[in-house]
């Protein structure tokens, strides 16, 4: 994570350098549209005061504009060089490789997680223009919204081959709490800043998120359409917690894990299933979902890992097809 954090340090400060450079040559050939700042304004008095002629400069205050605030001449009416032309041209193409990049990754990330975790997720409904406030640019580098997308996208596209349903559901955080509680119903009220959960009740000590990630997987939509209906089922979360695995599972998170453990959710499947064993479904009897979200008589085709695309999903996704509607099946993600 630390070189991934260095390298959008290292992006950002590009984009930053080029966003100058192409300021200044904007200005550089259009000086009569620009105010001197404060501090030229003043080198040029020194000179006018000792008779000098002052040298050119590049004016480096506010574009003139009227009193309502938009300029005397529009930016399209700008007479720009052929190195702003230039490093405009790289500026764009830069964006899109970034975005490009962005998206091949959230795609990755989201076959990964349905791979291990199924085709029916649930999320908390968190509020990005909050996160937004808090962390500013650092939250554009990384694209939560755009992950949740492409998530949602990939349980559609797994489920679509065994006519199953796939969805990414999003729980209100106000009426489920997730952080909050314990496997055992108790409330235990933690801050941002308490990374492990420690329950007075049954004392199960555990990684917060992997707390969260248990309850979760026993949430219950009266409208899956409404994340303020959701709640969570105790009754099956105590259950639960009656099987050593689940607290055995749980426990292995504590030293500094952030992820979710292998299979779907913590181990607590409500059918309980996934508490009794650990080992992977044969690839023959279901597909890379398995589990909480049922059995199906044949593999996804094409699909021998969670790194790799089945056709299905690349139409979905890309929606690639030829002039006369046929689709191009053969076509897979390269990573």
């Amino acid at each position: 994570m630390a070189g991934k954090g260095e390298a959008v340090q290292r992006r950002a400060a590009q984009a930053r350098k080029r966003e100058r450079a192409l300021e200044r040559s904007r200005r550089a050939k259009n000086p009569d549209q620009y105010d001197l700042s404060d501090r030229q304004r003043k080198h040029v008095q020194r000179f006018a005061e000792a008779g000098q002629q002052p040298p050119a400069m590049i004016p480096r205050g506010p574009r003139k504009s009227r009193s309502d605030g938009r300029p005397h001449q529009a930016y399209w009416k700008d007479r720009l060089s052929r190195s702003y032309r230039r490093g405009r041209a790289a500026q764009a193409a830069q964006s899109a490789s970034t975005a490009r990049a962005k998206q091949d990754q959230a795609r990755f990330i989201a076959k990964a997680i349905v791979w291990w975790h199924g085709f029916l997720l649930a999320v908390e409904a968190c509020d990005l223009t909050a996160w937004t406030r808090r962390w500013g640019r650092s939250l554009h580098a990384f694209s939560p919204g755009m992950l949740l997308t492409a998530i949602e996208r990939e349980a559609v596209a797994t489920a679509s081959p065994a006519h199953l349903a796939g969805r990414l559901l999003r729980a209100s955080t106000r009426t489920t709490a997730l952080s909050q509680y314990c496997l055992c119903g108790c409330r235990v009220e933690k801050t941002l800043a308490d990374r492990v959960h420690r329950c007075p009740r049954c004392g199960l000590v555990a990684d917060r998120d992997a707390v969260s990630a248990a309850l979760a997987a026993h949430l219950v939509f009266e409208d899956p359409d409404d994340p303020s209906t959701a709640t969570v089922d105790y009754e099956a979360t105590k259950a639960s917690l009656t099987r050593p695995m689940t607290r055995e599972t749980l426990c292995k998170a504590v030293p500094g894990r952030q992820d979710a453990p292998h299979e779907p959710t913590a181990h607590t499947g409500p059918d309980g299933s996934s508490v009794e064993s650990t080992r992977r479904t044969p690839p023959t009897v279901a597909m890379a979902a398995r589990r909480i979200v049922g059995m199906v008589p044949f593999p996804t085709p094409n699909e021998p890992g969670y790194d790799r695309t089945t056709s299905d999903r690349v139409r979905l996704r890309t929606d690639l097809t030829r002039h006369g509607g046929e689709s191009l099946p053969q076509l897979r993600d390269s990573f």
